[in-house]
């Protein structure tokens, strides 16, 4: 029954007018087919029915998979608008027939969100949150996976001994937290580990950092977005286009360096002038980026009939 269902906050197909699809990295080779199939099955069916489609900004690609690429097809015959979060995932969607019609660039739209600082968090003078991503040990090459956990000891130890305050935060508290644990132990305990599961309370941490050292991208968009400078390591191309979109392209690392290459890196944004110049260019991008989400939210407010 109706009400039963509202309770649940559960809803029928035939109750949605509008489907967006906030996947954020899905439709690509190096997650498989299997997930593209099924949103293929579901979008089909839900544009049977007459639903709005729009896959809102995205990485997406490459599509070398014949399988992934067939979904993908699919997907995008069935949607109405396409936001690509980048132009190397731009370019990937283009090369399908009938892309051009709707598809469109548009940043991470989480950077007009506002974070909160919870009551537990307390900021400590040039603290430097260090945020672990499991993905660089299962999507990379064996080199680099091989050398991740002794690059982010690395930079642990660079930050202790330029007397700056690091702390560990996690995202998800499944295998990062296990990576962050086993770094507390091999440093005994000289930096603490935060797990938070709401966004809004990790972004609002972010913002009050004086450095953030990241591997999970919506841990970059939340620093950069804010104005807080962020080192990096990724293991897609939305990294570095995410970097390029900023304006500060030398701060990606490469989880390859040698203890002297991250120190030089964490000086680059830890000492002045440089401090202030890059400061002064992430703010400029931030804005910039903020417009163009707001630019990508009318489109899709033209689209469902909102404005």
């Amino acid at each position: 029954p109706s009400p039963l269902r509202r309770n649940l906050q559960l809803v029928l197909n035939q109750e949605i007018d509008v489907l967006l699809d906030a996947s954020g990295f899905s439709y690509t080779d190096q997650w498989g087919a299997a997930y593209a199939q099924r949103m293929a099955a579901k979008l089909s069916r839900l544009k049977a029915e007459g639903k709005k489609i729009i896959l809102l900004p995205q990485a997406f690609g490459p599509f070398e998979n014949p399988e992934v690429k067939s979904a993908f097809e699919v997907i995008l015959a069935n949607s109405d608008l396409v936001f690509a979060r980048d132009r190397v995932s731009y370019d990937y969607v283009e090369q399908f027939e009938g892309a051009e019609s709707k598809l469109s660039l548009a940043p991470d739209f989480t950077n007009l969100v506002t974070g909160r600082v919870p009551d537990s968090f307390v900021s400590q003078e040039r603290s430097v949150c260090i945020v672990p991503n499991v993905r660089m040990l299962d999507k990379t090459s064996p080199e680099v996976r091989d050398k991740y956990l002794t690059f982010i000891a690395n930079c642990i130890q660079c930050l202790l001994d330029l007397d700056l305050n690091p702390f560990i935060m996690v995202h998800q508290t499944g295998k990062d937290y296990e990576i962050a644990l086993d770094l507390q132990t091999k440093f005994d305990g000289r930096f603490p580990v935060i797990a938070e599961a709401d966004p809004l309370a990790i972004k609002g941490i972010l913002g009050q950092c004086f450095l953030v050292i990241s591997s999970r991208f919506h841990g970059i968009v939340s620093s950069l977005s804010q104005g807080v400078p962020c080192l990096a390591t990724g293991w897609s191309h939305k990294y570095q286009m995410l970097f390029e979109d900023y304006r500060c392209p030398q701060l990606l690392m490469n989880p390859l360096f040698e203890p002297s290459e991250i120190k030089a890196k964490i000086e680059l944004v830890t000492t002045e002038p440089s401090r202030s110049e890059i400061v002064e260019t992430i703010q400029i991008a931030a804005q910039e980026q903020k417009k163009l989400s707001q630019s990508m939210w009318q489109k899709v407010h033209q689209a469902i009939g909102l404005s």
